[in-house]
């Protein structure tokens, strides 16, 4: 098999990449609990920091650990001859986005260009009918994500780096549309990441262009996200949100800790005249940091409080290994219902599901027990990756893509749920075979003979 060496990577701003979980749950947990504490009720505010912030010290010394072994590697990539592996990971992209689609009652995407562009809330309900509450087996619908977070990009970045321009064209074009089609902006935005990171894998035949993209892309991102709270964006949320009235309408007791409003609340209780009377472009501007920086820590305070006010005691493994049978009582459709529907059931339906930081699930299962053996897993996760990822470009564009949901995930997600549906034991997987078990794959996937 031929390799090719481009030499110590320490010359580099490359391995920089590696600090990239620690550096996301800083910007997207951490940072979003300090801004809004004061906001926070006093019930739980208190450890969800302190949660936080100790995840974000063990995160950073694993990424230390992860950036040493990089800096000190010389980086090869084998060049295998790719034919097999693009059948393959072609057949896990396309075949599942054409019976995704076949299975939808009706593509929301097109629904939307007859439309006139407008999102109304038969959108939505459309929206929801072809994912969340599609009438499949789980199975499917994990296929149907795995194939976005991990064969899309893999398939996309060893295509463009094996030459094939036009398979690479053809799964760019097919992996956006599929992404939004459900008009659902994290999927689009999670290929687009993860193709990125895919390409950072294999960055020494990008000579860094991908590397660099990210530290440009994240760099800008904190920096306008410093302007826009130092500017005061959020007062508008402040100074329109009629609490006392709304306050008034939910009959909820003295002591119950929804009364303490978050910004996101406030963002929620706006009126529609305060709506208007912004520049379209602020509005959008400011959903963005709605959605993206405040709402994973809302979401996760909202976890804390209910299984410390509401439940009193862990779940356990109710719900861990979901099914269809337990999907409408699910952890995130009680908490979604209690922090969310029942005080703004304008906007939110039942069939809300309420998704938390992976701290925050394993704080409801286990109490702090939970949330040490889950941040353990988590740790054992980034590193191993680390030391599993080898030569192969298919191992390399698979550890980018697993590095991607590491920063993104871990502050909207269980760790079950990165496991399973997001598809990190794939990404773990293709990993340990090519590095374990490539002698035993023989010439068809690992061979030195034949051109790429």
């Amino acid at each position: 098999m031929k390799c090719s060496s481009v030499g110590a990577v320490k010359k580099t701003l490359i391995p920089l990449v590696e600090f990239s979980p620690s550096m996301g749950w800083l910007l997207l947990m951490l940072w979003p609990i300090i801004y809004q504490y004061a906001d926070f009720h006093p019930s739980t505010r208190g450890l969800q920091l302190l949660v936080a912030a100790l995840i974000f010290v063990f995160l950073f010394l694993a990424d230390l650990v992860c950036f040493k072994r990089a800096i000190e590697t010389t980086r090869t990539v084998c060049e295998p001859p790719l034919r097999w592996w693009l059948l393959l990971f072609g057949v896990l992209l396309f075949v599942p986005i054409a019976v995704h689609l076949y299975l939808m009652p009706r593509i929301p995407l097109l629904s939307w260009m007859t439309d006139g562009g407008e999102l109304s809330n038969t959108l939505i309900l459309l929206r929801e009918a072809a994912a969340k509450l599609l009438d499949v087996p789980l199975v499917l619908k994990y296929l149907f994500s795995w194939t976005l977070v991990i064969f899309a990009p893999v398939y996309i970045v060893t295509a463009f780096w094996g030459g094939r321009w036009r398979l690479g064209v053809v799964g760019v074009f097919v992996a956006v549309v599929y992404s939004l089609s459900t008009l659902a902006k994290f999927p689009f935005l999670m290929l687009c990441v993860a193709c990125c990171y895919g390409g950072w894998g294999l960055s020494s035949r990008f000579k860094g262009f991908f590397a660099a993209v990210l530290c440009g892309v994240s760099l800008i991102c904190v920096g306008g996200l410093v302007c826009a709270l130092s500017s005061g964006v959020f007062d508008d949320y402040r100074k329109n949100a009629v609490q006392t009235e709304l306050l008034a309408t939910w009959g909820m007791e003295a002591d119950d800790p929804r009364h303490a409003l978050t910004l996101g609340d406030l963002a929620r209780m706006e009126t529609s005249d305060a709506y208007l009377g912004r520049s379209k472009t602020i509005n959008i501007f400011n959903y963005v940091l709605y959605r993206v920086w405040l709402t994973p820590a809302d979401v996760s305070h909202r976890w804390y409080q209910y299984y410390t006010y509401v439940k009193k005691e862990p779940l356990g493994i109710i719900g861990f290994f979901p099914s269809k049978a337990s999907q409408g009582s699910a952890p995130s459709r009680e908490v979604g219902i209690w922090a969310y529907q029942e005080r703004f059931p304008h906007k939110y339906t039942t069939s809300i599901s309420a998704y938390a930081s992976f701290d925050a699930d394993a704080f409801a299962r286990g109490g702090l027990w939970g949330v040490i053996i889950a941040t353990v897993l988590l740790l054992v996760v980034r590193v191993g990756a680390a030391w599993l990822v080898g030569a192969h470009p298919i191992g390399l564009a698979s550890y980018g893509v697993l590095l991607c949901g590491l920063t993104m995930l871990p502050s909207s997600a269980s760790l079950q749920a990165m496991l399973g549906a997001q598809g990190f034991f794939i990404a773990l997987f293709i990993l340990v075979l090519l590095r374990i078990g490539a002698p035993v794959l023989g010439v068809v996937f690992t061979g030195s003979i034949g051109k790429k």
